[in-house]
């Protein structure tokens, strides 16, 4: 007995425990599947929760860039509401007096606002008038600015606008503005657009690298016309108004009613011997046609020289602008002065402006010179005197004037004294031709009191200064 219970009893136990095993197994077996579809819903849900969290923060942050976006618009809208020609005038000032390299702010903002203010009224077509006049009555309170008169406008404007700022300063803070007319206040009021102060900072940042104004705007006035002004050409100068003037009273003009009164209605003619931009030249032939006897023929025709193609273009094109339709009085070479032989020697005048600077000095040239003007049409070349170009075209002169004939020359204020001595020494004999020899005949001051101008003219050989 006792050896059969020592042997059921521990395999009882072992078959409970078996038993036991076997169905904690299928408890398991059967509880697995629920559990493991329990954690994958866990983590969709929690993906889920995250995504939602993403979605909810890049939601805030377009909103958050949205507004700003607004707001910077709203601001943007508001400042170009603001943005009127007077305070664009102002600012424009206080911008190009912080730059060393320009000179003359103020005049460069009211011909460079003028500029662009015209610019985009020739862009814009004129629109048709409502039936009930509205567009008539907007073009009426509209003031247009002409190249005449913008830079004059402009002027006056700054000057009214200091005035009402002191009187607001030492007088009362919220006095009303005073204008001088109706006109003025509308010109002060008038909206600047986005397109047109973009542009104006485009041609503010080009002068305050010292840019010529010239340049920006394109032309130039000389006397009484417009002339076209390109890079590199020369840009026209008050020195050059005063030769054209002198020449024209004391040649040209004469000349002309001379030649009129005789039998066989001579021509004047006339030879401009570096050309440029043509304003010596096409003035010349302009001023001829406004007093020429006969205005149907004004009897003087001109030739011009240049070395430089885009000279020879600009001075085309001027002469289309100014002097049309005589434009066959303008007549252009593309060649220096010393190749040009195909006169027969019976020009009236020749007149020039050719380049005189000494090499010595084009280094103290203002920058707006000195980097952007032509060099080769600056510069006298290089000798000290800086009269390399004169020399050339002294030898030529007996062979382009016929006797009587003159040369007025633009020169540097050292130069006409070593003229003078020049055409007395020996080199007076290359200046020599057959019968003919240049003579110097006087020095004439410019306004500013320099030695700026000279007359040469062509007498016989036998004659003596």
């Amino acid at each position: 007995i006792v050896i059969i219970i020592i042997i059921i009893i521990p395999t009882i136990f072992l078959n409970q425990q078996w038993f036991m095993r076997q169905s904690s197994n299928k408890i398991k077996s059967s509880r697995s599947p629920s559990s493991s579809l329990q954690d994958a819903d866990g983590n969709k849900i929690e993906q889920k929760q995250q995504q939602q969290q993403w979605q909810q923060q890049r939601w805030e942050q377009q909103n958050q860039q949205s507004r700003q976006q607004k707001r910077q618009t709203r601001g943007q809208q508001k400042k170009q509401a603001s943005r009127t020609v007077a305070s664009v005038l102002h600012d424009s000032i206080a911008q190009l007096r912080q730059e060393v390299d320009c000179d003359e702010p103020e005049e460069s903002v009211f011909h460079l606002l003028a500029y662009v203010l015209m610019e985009q009224e020739d862009q814009q077509p004129q629109q048709p008038a409502d039936g009930d006049g509205t567009q008539q009555k907007k073009n009426h309170h509209h003031v247009v600015l002409t190249w005449e008169s913008g830079f004059r406008e402009l002027r006056n404007l700054y000057h009214t606008l200091v005035a009402n700022r002191k009187r607001s300063t030492n007088v009362n803070p919220h006095s009303t503005p005073v204008y001088h007319h109706e006109n003025q206040r509308t010109l002060a009021r008038r909206a600047v657009t986005r397109a047109q102060h973009q542009r104006l900072q485009q041609l503010l940042q080009r002068r305050a690298r010292g840019e010529p104004i010239q340049y920006l705007v394109g032309q130039w006035d000389f006397l009484e016309w417009t002339f076209a002004v390109q890079a590199p050409l020369l840009c026209p100068r008050p020195e050059t108004e005063e030769l054209v003037l002198r020449a024209w009273q004391k040649v040209v003009r004469p000349l002309m009613t001379q030649y009129y009164n005789d039998e066989n209605r001579r021509i004047v003619r006339i030879l401009d011997v570096g050309c440029g931009t043509g304003c010596i030249g096409i003035s010349l032939l302009a001023l001829a046609i406004q007093q020429a006897p006969d205005p149907v023929f004004p009897n003087v025709f001109v030739t011009a020289l240049d070395v430089d193609p885009v000279a020879c273009e600009v001075s085309r094109a001027n002469a289309r602008r100014i002097v049309s339709p005589f434009t066959v009085h303008y007549l252009v070479h593309h060649i220096g002065a010393a190749d040009y032989h195909h006169s027969p020697g019976d020009y009236d005048l020749v007149i020039s402006n050719p380049p005189y600077i000494p090499p010595g000095e084009m280094e103290g040239l203002a920058r707006t010179v000195k980097e952007y003007e032509n060099f080769g049409a600056l510069c006298g070349g290089t000798s000290h005197d800086g009269m390399d170009v004169i020399r050339q075209i002294l030898p030529q002169l007996p062979h382009w004037l016929r006797v009587g004939g003159e040369c007025w020359m633009e020169v540097h204020p050292t130069q006409p004294a070593l003229l003078r001595d020049l055409l007395s020494s020996s080199f007076a004999a290359a200046t020599t031709n057959k019968n003919k020899r240049v003579e110097f005949v006087e020095t004439m001051q410019d306004l500013q009191g320099k030695d700026r101008f000279v007359r040469l003219r062509i007498v016989p050989l036998a004659e003596t200064g």
